[in-house]
């Protein structure tokens, strides 16, 4: 194309475009109108299709309506229908119960009346005789025959002892044996005569046991056994066939209503035994029982595990019966306690044992008052007490039998269980093994419920800057400069609270019923899997129990492993936070500090809370002391008997310090709780620097007043159980607890006390006083004769009165006076326990209990009454009092008697009560003859004892301290018992060690100065425990193999035998006594050092050993501690300067060495 033709071209287009306007204007006049129109087509469609659907859905809804009216009446027809069948369901539920009830009562009855009808039957065959395998004849004469047996067996049997005899008809038809001949006598006594000479004549002629040719029957020298037993009833003849060698079908023995358990003799290894053996256990179907074989050793034992079910709990309890042939020997009862061990690593609760154990050489005692446990020193009767004690069981029978000895013993961990004598028996009894009736009653303790308490301050949460900065802005002189004290404390908690409540946090404190390490998770799946059991319960859906069963096994697991990791926090923890592993520890013991639910007073019960607490406030209600013991109170002859004692200083006023305040603020423990102002101490340790400064205020105005405040002689008491009923509100000792001003207060004011009374006091009192303690009374005392005096409550019956005309008698006047005055007067207590409160009461006597004054004032007022000892020797641990005096002749007997009626006379004289059940004497001697003498107190002859338990170590007549021994021995068994099982989840030995140290040695080495053992077999035997202990710690870290020898394990872990640390602290003992650290002046006196005449050539002992006669008197304390030291003086100095020093002397040198 050329360039002129492209020209063309665009003018062409562009004549086009100038007329296209009038083509678009008619073409949008179109589109208006063909829009228009469909608009209103969609519109008129539009509302047809909203008439329609309106229609519609108004007929739909109308039959909808209609439908759901019919729905309900056909429901409230079937609700209807549903109410009356429920009525009737309930109805017919009841009268099924009711049947239930009655067809139990009669089971129950008929169970009995059998049981009543086999006994019946046994004793009416208890005159008779069985002959068995007799051959018969046409004209036997059976008479004859058994008169034959008589003169056989050495037994004159006269045709008088003979009732009636005849041959019975056979069980079995097809039997071939001869009917038996059944000899009724005249009583059981020839019956028994006979039956003893047969068992006697068969035992001395084993090779020629009763036979056809003894009764002059059977030809050609035939000779056929014959039998002579006892007449019993085939049910009891089933069941004496149980246990035989040769065993018998189920069915025999007991009938379809029992699943019957039996291991018979020749499944154990003394199947070589030919008398008896074998054991069984028969449970009832209705109890869901089952055989453990994997818990069976070789012996013959046999395990059935028991689930019973109390109040929709289940109890698992392992029962194993088992039988020891005699005579027991120590291999056959290590076997089957070593067995038993390691069952009990599997099932830890619930466990009891019963069998025949054929050790008689153990004298049991189930009473709780006495030792638990007695062993003639048999080696192997203590292997089976340590067995006991370490795994927390108690022998619970105590039935005799004809020799007076137990030989069958019930020994179970479980609560209550009692043992009675049987008298529904199945069988004839066995004078040496009486028939036991054993009852478990329900094993889940019933506790008192804790009461739903208000919201607490958090006082570890606290705002402690803002309170500071507060108390800080007080001007405390301006407010507390009030005359009255008791306003001036009022002022003072009102400023405390205001911070409080503005400053500490709130926190909802309610009842956990799950442990501590069930965390939130483990409790939402808890209850997960209780709604699913009731819906498997409910529909019994297949599905749900494969979903249970997996969510059980998960509440399982993640249990374990929060309880496995709670116990691995507490463990490293031990140092840092050692009460709550204290605390966790404790709650697994078996006393508890949970209440039961129903409690006495021995008059009446209740289970109450509130009543249970006012029931405590009566028992520890202190007893009122008569106004004329104080009135007749002479002062006068009181100062000139307390004269040689010291002269009197008055004491008139003291002033507190208020550095002193403030550095006994800030070494407060703040682990311990709050007094009845509900004021804990880390409060007062985090405020220290600005609460220094009104308590110095109060303080000293309460001092100058001469007025305690009233508000700090409130006591809240906490009842603690003792020992014996645990219902039984007498058996707990209150726990006073007091405000911590009110200690901090005592313990500025109780060192100055002290100081002023330390001249007066009698060297005869070694209890409340620095330096004195229960070893230093023991040891000056243990080798004199002694009568032992213990007060009623004396503490809690001082008068008031006489205490304070004693205290202006040792110099105490003016403010000062006055101020302990109002100390003691008008105090209160109540009592709390699970968040319930008693009533408040006033105390009118005693002294306050859990203050630090309190104690001196009570030697304060007890310290004259060594003033009635003229002719014997006192010795005093707070109200504990005893005397001696040797008793050469009558004379001195008379003497000493004048000593107990001048005690008797200053007890009436001061208000004071003896509780004459508790005052006893004890001689002490060697010697078989001796003087006899009955002593009186207030008219009353005095108890004579054996052996006596003061301040914690029993004294036996000879002082042997065998006694002691044994139970100590017993107690640290059951310690290291209870170590051993609750410490499985711990891993660091450190900690095992920690917890043994605590609660097995201490029980070892309480007082061992005074009742230490001379003779190797006692020392063995408390050594045996500790070498259990380290078996046990090797064993946790895997290394029995490694540490094999007993110095082995002692080395590695860093401990010393129990020996050898008796020499540490008789040593340390000596240490103390002549470095002054022992205010014990009359035993100090018996140490002798020796002084030379002239520089000696060699090396001397520097002390003097007293010379003694015996083997006692050698090893008495005395000669033993200057013994000791000599054998280690040239390598310990005595005169070392710190008490660590000389003790880390003897470590080297005793310790290291063993």
């Amino acid at each position: 194309m050329t360039g002129s033709e492209r020209n063309i071209s665009k003018r062409s287009n562009k004549r086009v475009a100038v007329s296209s306007p009038e083509r678009t204007t008619q073409q949008n006049d179109i589109r208006e109108i063909v829009s228009d129109i469909v608009k209103a087509e969609i519109k008129d469609m539009l509302t047809q299709i909203n008439l329609t659907i309106k229609t519609t859905i108004n007929t739909e809804l109308k039959t909808l309506r209609e439908e759901i009216l019919d729905m309900k009446d056909s429901i409230k027809f079937i609700n209807s229908q549903y109410e009356d069948f429920l009525k009737e369901h309930n109805a017919n539920k009841a009268e099924f119960k009711d049947i239930k009830e009655r067809n139990n009562k009669l089971e129950s009855n008929i169970d009995k009346l059998t049981a009543r009808l086999k006994d019946v039957e046994q004793r009416s065959r208890s005159n008779n005789l069985e002959l068995q395998c007799v051959p018969e004849s046409k004209t036997e004469n059976i008479v004859k025959i058994v008169e034959q047996l008589g003169k056989v067996i050495g037994v004159e049997i006269k045709r008088d002892n003979i009732f009636n005899a005849t041959r019975v008809a056979k069980i079995n038809r097809h039997s071939t044996r001869p009917r038996s001949i059944i000899v009724q006598f005249n009583s059981p006594l020839t019956r028994d005569s006979v039956l003893a000479a047969v068992i006697k004549y068969n035992k001395s002629n084993p090779n020629n046991k009763l036979n056809t040719s003894h009764l002059g029957i059977g030809t050609n020298g035939d000779k056929k056994p014959i039998y002579v037993m006892e007449h019993l009833s085939p049910e009891n003849k089933a069941l004496h066939a149980a246990t035989r060698l040769k065993a018998k079908n189920m069915g025999e023995l007991f009938d379809d209503r029992y699943n019957v358990y039996r291991r018979d003799r020749e499944t154990s290894k003394l199947r070589t035994k030919n008398d008896g053996g074998g054991v069984l256990i028969a449970v009832k179907k209705t109890i869901n029982s089952s055989r453990v074989r994997c818990w069976e050793s070789d012996c013959e034992d046999l395990w059935v595990v028991v689930n019973l079910s109390h109040m929709n709990s289940i109890r698992r309890i392992a029962f194993c019966g088992v039988y020891l042939p005699p005579p027991v020997n120590r291999r056959l009862l290590e076997r089957f306690l070593g067995n038993c061990n390691r069952v009990f690593e599997q099932h830890d609760k619930f466990k009891c044992i019963i069998g025949d154990f054929n050790l008689s050489s153990i004298a049991w005692n189930v009473s709780l008052d006495a030792s638990p446990l007695v062993c003639n020193n048999s080696a192997t009767a203590q292997i089976l007490l340590d067995f006991v004690l370490q795994n927390g069981l108690t022998q619970c029978n105590s039935v005799l039998n004809n020799r007076r000895k137990i030989l069958d013993l019930v020994l179970a961990d479980l609560p209550e269980c009692s043992v009675s004598y049987c008298y529904n028996t199945i069988s004839n009894v066995e004078q040496l093994h009486p028939p036991l009736e054993i009852n478990i009653p329900n094993m889940k303790r019933d506790i008192l419920t804790t009461k739903t308490t208000y919201d607490r301050y958090n006082f570890y949460r606290a705002d402690y800057d803002s309170i500071n900065q507060y108390i800080s802005g007080i001007d405390w002189k301006e407010l507390l400069k009030l005359d009255d004290v008791d306003e001036t404390v009022r002022l003072f908690y009102e400023v405390l609270r205001t911070a409080i409540s503005n400053h500490v946090p709130l926190k909802k404190t309610k009842s956990n019923r799950y442990p501590s390490w069930i965390n939130r998770d483990i409790r939402r799946r808890i209850k997960e899997k209780h709604k699913l059991l009731k819906r498997f319960k409910k529909y019994n859906n297949a599905m749900d129990e494969v979903e249970l069963r997996l969510l059980s096994d998960r509440c399982h697991k993640i249990t374990h492993d929060a309880y496995a990791k709670y116990n691995s926090e507490l463990e490293k923890q031990i140092l840092r936070n050692p009460k709550a592993f204290w605390t966790f520890l404790n709650s697994k013991r078996a006393n508890s500090n949970a209440y039961p639910a129903t409690m006495n007073n021995g008059i009446k019960s209740s289970t109450s809370g509130d009543e249970i607490c006012n029931m405590f406030l009566n028992h520890f209600n202190f007893a009122s002391v008569h106004s004329s013991a104080s009135d007749n109170f002479d002062s006068t002859n009181f100062l000139r008997n307390i004269s040689y004692l010291g002269e009197s200083d008055n004491f008139t006023r003291i002033i507190v310090n208020q550095n002193n305040i403030l550095e006994q603020l800030k070494n407060l423990n703040i682990s311990k709780g709050a007094g009845p102002d509900n004021i804990p101490p880390v409060f007062l340790q985090k405020t220290a620097k600005y609460l220094a400064l009104p308590l110095h205020l109060i303080y000293n105005a309460s001092l100058v007043s001469g007025t305690f405040p009233a508000i700090w002689k409130q006591a809240r008491v906490v009842p603690v159980f003792k020992g014996g009923d645990e219902k039984d509100i007498r058996n707990y000792r209150p726990i006073s607890i007091l405000s911590i001003f009110a200690k901090v207060f005592e313990s500025l004011v109780c060192p100055l006390v002290r100081l002023h009374f330390n001249r007066y006091i009698s060297e005869h009192q070694h209890g409340f006083w620095p330096g004195r303690s229960t070893t230093t009374n023991l040891v000056t005392f243990t080798s004199s004769l002694c009568e032992a005096i213990d007060s009623q409550k004396q503490v809690d019956s001082v008068p008031h009165r006489i205490l304070v005309k004693k205290l202006s008698c040792y110099g105490f006047s003016g403010p000062l006076l006055q101020w302990l005055s109002s100390y003691l007067h008008n105090r209160s207590f109540y009592v709390v326990m699970n968040g319930f409160s008693s009533l408040s009461s006033k105390i009118t006597s005693g002294i306050p209990q859990g203050s630090h004054l309190g104690p001196v004032l009570f030697n304060l007022f007890i310290n004259d009454i060594v003033l009635c000892f003229k002719h014997s020797t006192p010795y005093l641990y707070a109200d504990d009092l005893k005397f001696v005096r040797v008793i050469c002749s009558l004379r001195d007997s008379v003497l000493l008697q004048d000593d107990i009626d001048r005690v008797s006379n200053w007890c009436e004289s001061n208000g004071m009560q003896l509780n004459l059940d508790k005052c006893l004497h004890i001689k002490f001697t060697r010697k078989r003859d001796n003087i006899s003498t009955q002593y009186t107190l207030n008219g009353e002859k005095l108890r004579e004892v054996e052996s006596v338990k003061d301040l914690g170590v029993i004294l036996d007549r000879k002082l042997t301290y065998l006694d002691h021994l044994n139970i100590v021995i017993n107690k640290a068994s059951k310690m290291l018992g209870f170590i051993m099982r609750q410490c499985q989840s711990f891993k660091q030995p450190k900690t095992r060690i920690i917890l043994y140290n605590a609660l097995v040695r201490s029980h070892l080495e309480y007082c061992s100065v005074v009742w230490r053992p001379h003779y190797a077999v006692h020392n063995l035997r408390l050594e045996r425990i500790q070498k259990r202990f380290m078996w046990h710690l090797s064993y946790s870290v895997n290394m029995t193999k490694t540490l094999i020898s007993y110095k082995d394990r002692l080395q590695f872990f860093n401990m010393a035998t129990l020996n050898a640390r008796r020499d540490l602290i008789d040593l340390e003992f000596l240490y103390k006594l002549l470095k002054h650290k022992l205010d014990c002046p009359t035993f100090l006196s018996k140490i002798n050092f020796r002084v030379p005449n002239r520089y000696p050539r060699h090396a001397i002992t520097p002390l003097v050993a007293p010379r003694t006669r015996t083997v006692f008197g050698a090893n008495s304390v005395v000669p033993r501690l200057c013994k000791l030291y000599n054998k280690f003086s040239v390598s310990i100095d005595i005169n070392a300067n710190t008490p660590d020093t000389f003790r880390n002397l003897v470590i080297n040198e005793i310790i290291n060495q063993t």
